[in-house]
């Protein structure tokens, strides 16, 4: 039977996810969410890492002042650049790019040249003569670029165009031959993706003038530094395009003033052996495109073209996850994920989809960091198909027939216990198991003397109020509550699933239901109701943990000297004056995690070895100073006790007297000491034996 279910569930798994692969298939040949990837993956480009290699010098509103600056940009004349390049050029600039247009031939005087002229108060004949040369073709201003330009090796200027009806094929329309005869040219056209963001430029695009392929501007700036392009820069490319690895938001690269430039009002260190792009960075002249770094704030063009030349720079490029890399993703995680799905629960299902999609969408930040954009998307929606699909046949498959089994059982047996059943029915079989549990028993202290205040309803329904607190936390802390007998509790940890720690788990419940009685104990003295007390004994070992009865009426239940123990521990409290006891096994499972005093070397009625004893007291490191100073004293006379040195011990249990007169275990060993002082015992080896329950 059991092999019939798992051979239709691989079925029925293999199925859905043949019809999942189907289904990526059509969604990544169509490509209907382009944007919501696009989307997804803006918050990857989260770095903050400009290179200092490259500087930008930007035509701001400092430079555009009418009276500190030049003026109006587009009024000025083109020796400003030609004065600015020599001013570079001379402080060691790696490569210069203009990310300026130069599309028309200057003409006339600009007004900084006017007021040269008239500045040297020239005479009529000589005003004509300087103000005639501006009239010539070419413009003097224009012949000064040009010169500046031919003079070095290193300046790219930005060229520009008119898209043709094919894409990457570009008619231009940009710079004046003066100026393109006499520098290099790279390309300066971005093509924005399906959501009018920038995140690629193009590798290269074709002149229709020129009938040839060129550079965009970021790969000819970088070979203007005297540098090849890399060797994989091609196997990298997408569609043509290098993905564009954005180091930083908008206007986090280091910049100058253009005006400060102009003026050489800068340090050489500042553009040495770097890369200088120059652009318009002022608002107003809206040389802004939308970047995945930061939607709301346009990134400068001249930055766009900066972020391109530091991908290169760096060769930290980018490609995108290929179909075929997504199907197979798709393909392995979903069998896994289904496989996962189809033999476990419908909420461990929802909690593995939920890791699972989450530890994908993380790791695309790890997978982008090297290099590789992975697509979040397509995947995502594969893994909640199979998620959902699986639910909804294991809903009606095996989810009826589990409810039903919980209906049957649920009512009486531990719901752990009931979870197995439903994974393993052969459990209701008689029978037992070998297990290493941490068990707990509580009493009512006095609860005759308690149960004599109170009419019967009234015993009952604080008893049921206590009993309801104390199982709650019980439950929380993973236990089984095995019964309630009278005023009584024992619940254990350990069986029937493995909880490797029980002893942490059922003496942390311990602590728990001492602090929640302190609760109800304030709740009762508002009700003029009476307070009860409890003790309780924890026991670890090894028990026999099974189904107990006949087949029609049986209870999961442990059986063994341990669950004996841990009865005889809960009434030894009555001696010591303690409210929480435990044996030595309990704490050596514990490790160092609470605090404990020792209290004995007992020898219980019904076992011949004796057993040591401590008192739970808090968690690690919670004892006050009196108390640790009380714990301390009491170890040190505990074992003048052990050594039979039993006046030595008074002495000490006397001084501990003095700091904490209501001392349980303190006021005990007084009296013993003044016993075993009077009637010396034979043959002394410290344990005592306790000869009642």
């Amino acid at each position: 039977m059991k092999n019939k279910k798992n051979n239709q569930k691989i079925t029925a798994l293999a199925i859905i996810i043949g019809g999942v692969i189907l289904l990526s298939s059509g969604l990544l040949f169509l490509n209907p969410l382009e944007k919501w990837q696009l989307k997804l993956t803006n918050h990857l480009y989260n770095r903050d890492e400009p290179s200092k290699d490259i500087i930008i010098v930007g035509i701001d509103e400092k430079s555009l002042n009418d009276q500190t600056g030049l003026g109006r940009f587009q009024n000025w004349d083109r020796a400003y650049y030609a004065q600015a390049i020599e001013n570079l050029e001379r402080q060691g600039a790696a490569a210069i790019f203009l990310d300026v247009l130069f599309p028309e031939k200057s003409r006339g005087l600009s007004e900084k040249a006017l007021l040269s002229i008239m500045g040297g108060n020239p005479s009529l004949t000589a005003y004509f003569t300087q103000t005639s040369q501006y009239l010539v073709d070419p413009h003097p201003s224009d012949q000064l670029l040009a010169k500046t330009l031919q003079s070095y090796d290193n300046i790219v200027l930005l060229k520009f165009g008119l898209n043709t009806s094919t894409k990457y094929k570009v008619f231009p329309s940009n710079s004046i031959n003066l100026f393109s005869e006499n520098s290099k040219q790279g390309w300066g056209i971005f093509y924005p993706d399906i959501d009018d963001v920038i995140r690629r430029i193009p590798y290269k695009i074709y002149d229709t003038n020129e009938k040839n392929w060129s550079y965009s501007a970021a790969f000819e700036i970088f070979q203007a530094t005297g540098k090849t392009l890399p060797v994989n820069l091609e196997s990298k490319l997408v569609k043509e395009n290098m993905l564009i690895n954005f180091a930083n938001k908008p206007y986090q690269y280091s910049n100058l003033s253009f005006i400060d430039i102009y003026n050489n009002n800068f340090k050489e260190e500042d553009v040495k052996n770097k890369i200088v792009l120059i652009g318009p960075t002022a608002e107003k002249l809206k040389d802004g495109f939308t970047t995945p770094t930061l939607a709301s704030m346009p990134m400068p063009g001249v930055q766009v073209h900066a972020n391109a030349i530091q991908t290169i720079l760096e060769q930290k490029f980018l490609t995108e996850q290929s179909a075929i890399s997504q199907i197979t993703t798709i393909t392995a995680v979903s069998l896994l994920l289904g496989f996962l799905i189809m033999f476990l629960g419908i909420i461990p299902g929802i909690a593995i989809t939920a890791g699972t999609i989450t530890a994908y969408q993380l790791s695309a930040q790890w997978f982008f960091n090297h290099g590789f954009i992975l697509n979040l998307v397509y995947p995502t929606i594969a893994f909640f198909t199979v998620y959902l699909t699986i639910t909804l046949y294991k809903t009606f498959t095996e989810t009826r027939e589990k409810a039903e089994l919980r209906t049957a059982f649920g009512k009486y047996v531990n719901k752990n216990l009931v979870e197995k059943i439903i994974e393993n029915p052969n459990m209701l079989k008689l029978g037992g198991e070998k297990r290493l549990i941490t068990v707990f028993f509580s009493d009512i202290a006095n609860f005759t003397t308690f149960s004599e205040q109170r009419t019967p309803d009234a015993l009952v329904a604080q008893l049921n109020e206590y009993f309801e607190v104390m199982a709650s936390l019980i439950l929380k802390n993973e236990g089984n509550l095995n019964k309630f007998d009278g005023d009584a509790i024992m619940a254990f940890w350990g069986a029937p699933l493995d909880q490797p720690d029980h002893a942490l788990l059922a003496a942390k419940s311990t602590l728990e239901c001492r602090i929640a009685l302190r609760s109800l104990h304030e709740k009762w003295k508002k009700e003029n109701k009476p307070l009860l007390d409890f003790r309780v004994g924890l026991a670890t070992g090894e028990v026999i943990a099974g189904n107990v009865g006949s087949k029609e009426r049986f209870d999961y239940t442990v059986m063994g000297d341990i669950v004996n123990l841990g009865s005889r521990l809960e009434g030894a409290n009555k001696i010591y004056g303690t409210h929480m006891m435990m044996s030595g096994a309990t704490l050596a499972a514990l490790g160092d995690t609470f605090e404990v005093r020792r209290l004995d070397r007992l020898r219980v009625k019904g076992k011949k070895q004796p057993v040591d004893i401590f008192e739970l007291l808090t968690p690690k490191g919670q004892l006050s100073q009196t108390q640790q100073t009380i714990v301390n004293n009491f170890h040190q006379a505990l074992e003048f006790y052990r050594n039979g040195q039993f006046e030595e011990a008074k002495t000490h249990f006397l001084e501990i007297a003095q700091l904490s007169p209501e001392d349980g275990p303190t006021q005990t060993y007084l009296k013993r000491c003044d016993e075993l002082k009077q009637n010396p015992p034979q043959n002394w080896d410290g344990t005592w034996t306790l000869d009642h329950k």
